[in-house]
């Protein structure tokens, strides 16, 4: 946009309006045939009123931007506050109009009168300055506001006019240009923006897009083309400034049903590489003040000029603008070797070497401008290497888009040629699906397809990466990111990807908001297990393995087939873990704890089905220590209702009766653990035993020579029960004295009750009077209350009856002693034998002596 056209003055007044406000809607959107809108209440087409008709009152004019800004920013610009600016010249006194502008540093007004936009540059184009008259001073800026006095244009001298004011004139501009990439130029928003008064109207590709129509004071709009926002102002002088929405640029072409006349970038503004015309209609009409700003850096597409843009179908967008594109240009049937171009605000020059020559680089939706290229030369684009996937298409273009044969595609000294590129991969792109399934939570695992609360997922989020191979890593690199509630059906799917790529998929799943309604500050869901297709690698986690979209021939250069691919995850809802504690007692004495009680956890309350840990098919089971504490530890429970497990005792200690009940163990959402079982003690839940009434009759006996047994009284015992590898007092046992572990058998016996399992010792203390005391130990075992005959049986001294759980003690017989007497007695016994062992000694004397054996 060098230029600005067709200015001349008008006759128009017209939908005044007397607060200063804009008044909309007084153009036609969109323009008419012959390219021009309407005056809504005139029904004439602003050709007729800029003078662009068959008296030709218009003429084109040039210079009128500040080529010191353009070089320093690249922007177009012109200020009325800042510049005078003027298309008369005074000759003999007289004023004469010249088609170029001249531009002063000095600023000019149309009157002294004491109004703040007299205070300020005006813009009176068909007036010259008259330096000798200082009409007024310059206190506030193009908006209205007034100027700080350290600026240094405050107080500067508004010099008069030779002529009256000359109101009631327009200006048209119009340009060519293409969408850079981003919207930018040079790394800053392409941006049209325009202050002034009376209207401003901006038309792209014939649609209305702003429109400050009106007699109003200075108002201002704003064209975004890297956002598509519009904005503007609508204020009195002294109000704050507040930008209005004026929509975006797509919204204001689908308001007139134009949305298929080019294409879009995230339904806001164009896309990137697609040519537009800009017009560009201002009228001076309120016969007031007059001002004009405007800055702008769209660049235009110049005469003469070759544009090549590249446009890619049916590939996912994200790799389309990725990838480069090898494109040779031919002038003349000849390559263009060194020939200069721009691309996206960049210089170059095509590249060649003895293989390839007159080659360059694009990229998806951009454009590569030549411009010194001479009028007539014959143009040709060819791709070099369109890659196994492509259909290519190439089609041109002139300045008023008029699609050009093969043969009339040639340079012209006035408009330009637009080539287009055309890639299609539509056939070939192929499509990557995700499906979501979750493992529900239930005691004993079961899968199910839906979330069993879909509300804590649908955050979580799937990142589809590309694989990037290089040196010295292989890395990965984002495509897309999209919210499992995207998901339809549990399922997603990435589509028009291309298949000579390899791809990943990651799943990130978000934390719950700590909050009143429950939320735990954790991850919802938890064990990702990834499985994809084939070409694949399987990976455990939240990282799906490599995913192959096609398959490499023989060659290992050319694929051999391509094909769409899945990836399923699975998630099992995250449970939190808690842990189930109770004591076994005695169910005679609550304080006696049992070891070696064996409990198993069930997911029903008929103790059918076994509870396992997820990958094992083990029941999980737990046995009561020494301090009779049995614990399930790690058990997980759903968060939001209450969780329900089932104990039973499938082993009971030595001693003991198995207790049959089934007892039931909640755990609430907030991981509070209740169970019912058999009581408490110490504010420990209890599940007690009852004790195997184990009894065993004691017999004393003696046999005589012919087999009768004697029933023996007063024999004493003491009774021990083997603890690990010692025998400790039985004092237990009732019937047994609990000071000193020992029991006397009577003669018709004794029964000792109460007897736990176990193995025992007895030992004799006291043997019946006149029979021997035991040397011996006696053992015997007790199991499940059943009597067992222990390996180390004393012959002829126990006899062990099991059905009727008897044990008969046998003793033998000693010297037969005197019942009553004292010492006495025993004196004279002593003396007696005494006597009779002298008189043997005697005998034995005599008879030797008879025989000569002695002197």
């Amino acid at each position: 946009m060098t230029d600005f056209d067709d200015m001349t003055r008008f006759t128009s007044g017209g939908y005044k309006n007397n607060d200063g406000r804009l008044t909309q809607g007084l153009y036609s959107n969109p323009v008419a045939e012959d390219g021009f809108p309407t005056l809504n209440n005139d029904g004439r087409s602003l050709k007729w009123w800029c003078g662009i008709n068959t008296n030709n009152t218009s003429s084109e004019v040039n210079n009128l931007f500040i080529k010191s800004v353009y070089d320093e920013t690249g922007y177009f610009y012109f200020n009325s506050a800042e510049y005078f600016a003027t298309r008369a010249y005074r000759r003999d006194n007289t004023t004469h109009i010249k088609n170029d502008f001249t531009v002063y540093n000095q600023l000019g007004t149309p009157t002294s009168e004491d109004r703040f936009y007299y205070k300020r540059g005006n813009f009176l184009p068909f007036n010259t300055l008259n330096t000798s008259k200082v009409w007024n001073r310059n206190l506030f800026d193009d908006t209205g506001v007034a100027l700080d006095t350290t600026d240094p244009r405050y107080n500067e001298a508004l010099y008069g006019l030779n002529e009256n004011a000359n109101f009631y004139f327009g200006l048209y501009g119009v340009a060519d240009f293409y969408q850079p990439v981003g919207g930018q130029v040079n790394r800053e928003d392409m941006i049209f923006e325009f202050t002034g008064d009376d209207d401003m109207v901006v038309y792209i590709d014939g649609v209305l897009v702003l429109d400050l129509g009106g007699i109003h004071d200075a108002q201002s709009g704003k064209i975004n083309f890297a956002t598509g926002d519009v904005t503007y102002t609508n204020r009195k002088q002294g109000e704050s400034l507040k930008w209005l929405s004026g929509g975006t640029l797509h919204e204001k072409f689908a308001a007139v049903n134009k949305l298929v006349t080019t294409r879009w970038k995230e339904e806001k503004t164009f896309a990137d590489g697609t040519p537009h015309k800009i017009q560009i209609f201002y009228m001076e009409r309120g016969a007031g003040a007059s001002n004009l700003k405007i800055k702008v850096n769209i660049p235009p597409i110049p005469d003469g000029s070759v544009n090549i843009t590249k446009t890619v179908d049916g590939l996912d967008a994200t790799q389309a603008a990725e990838e480069e594109y090898t494109l040779k240009l031919l002038k003349n049937g000849e390559v263009a070797k060194h020939q200069a171009f721009t691309r996206s605000g960049e210089t170059g020059t095509t590249y060649w070497t003895n293989k390839d020559d007159g080659t360059f680089k694009i990229k998806a939706d951009e454009t590569v401008n030549f411009d010194d290229i001479p009028k007539g030369t014959k143009i040709q684009v060819l791709e070099v290497y369109k890659g196994q996937i492509y259909e290519v298409t190439y089609e041109a273009y002139d300045s008023n888009n008029q699609k050009l044969g093969e043969n009339d595609t040639t340079v012209p000294a006035a408009g330009y040629v637009r080539v287009e590129v055309k890639n299609n991969a539509t056939v070939n792109t192929k499509e990557l699906t995700i499906h979501k399934k979750f493992k529900t939570f239930k005691i004993n695992g079961e899968t199910s397809t839906a979330a069993p609360n879909g509300e804590k997922f649908k955050e979580a989020t799937f990142t589809l990466q590309e694989k990037n191979y290089g040196a010295p890593d292989t890395s990965y690199q984002d495509l897309h990111t999209v919210k499992y509630s995207a998901f339809k059906d549990g399922s997603y799917k990435f589509s028009e990807l291309d298949p000579r790529k390899v791809y990943r998929v990651i799943e990130n799943i978000s934390t719950e908001t700590p909050d009143t309604n429950g939320g735990t500050g954790e991850i919802p869901y938890v064990k990702t297990t990834s499985v994809v297709g084939k070409e694949t690698t399987s990976v455990e986690g939240t990282t799906s393995g490599d995913i192959a979209l096609g398959t490499m021939g023989a060659d290992g250069k050319i694929f051999a087939e391509f094909f769409s691919n899945t990836v399923t995850f699975t998630n099992e809802y995250h449970s939190r873990k808690a842990d189930i504690q109770f004591t076994k007692v005695d169910a005679g004495d609550t304080a006696k704890k049992l070891k070696g009680a064996e409990f198993t956890l069930y997911t029903d309350a008929n103790a059918a089905t076994p509870w396992h840990r997820e990958g094992s098919t083990d029941a999980v089971t737990a046995t009561s220590n020494d301090a009779g504490l049995v614990e399930f530890t790690n058990l997980p429970y759903n968060i939001t209702t209450v969780t329900t497990y089932y104990i039973k005792e499938t082993k009971a200690p030595a001693g003991y009766v198995t207790n049959g009940t089934i007892y039931a163990a909640t755990i609430a959402a907030d991981g509070t653990v209740s169970m019912i079982g058999d009581g408490s003690v110490d504010k420990m839940t209890i599940v007690k035993n009852t004790a195997i009434e184990t009894e065993l009759t004691f017999y004393k006996k003696s046999k005589t020579k012919n087999g009768t047994e004697i029933s023996l009284d007063g024999a004493l015992f003491e009774i021990k029960r083997q603890e690990g590898r010692e025998y400790k007092l039985a004092i237990d046992i009732t019937g047994v004295d609990s000071s000193n572990g020992r029991f006397t058998i009577p003669a018709d016996g004794i029964k000792l009750t109460h007897i736990p399992d176990g193995s025992y010792k007895l030992t004799e203390i006291t043997a019946p009077a006149g029979y021997n005391l035991l040397t011996q130990e006696i053992y015997f075992t007790i199991t499940n209350g059943q009597l067992v005959e222990d390996g180390e049986i004393v012959k002829n001294v126990v006899e062990f009856h099991s059905a009727d759980k008897t044990v008969t003690i046998y003793n033998t017989a000693g010297i037969q002693l005197p019942e009553t007497g004292g010492m006495g007695t025993l004196m004279t016994t002593m003396s007696g034998m005494a006597l009779m062992l002298i008189a043997l000694g005697y005998l034995i004397l005599v008879k030797r002596r008879e025989k000569g054996g002695l002197n």
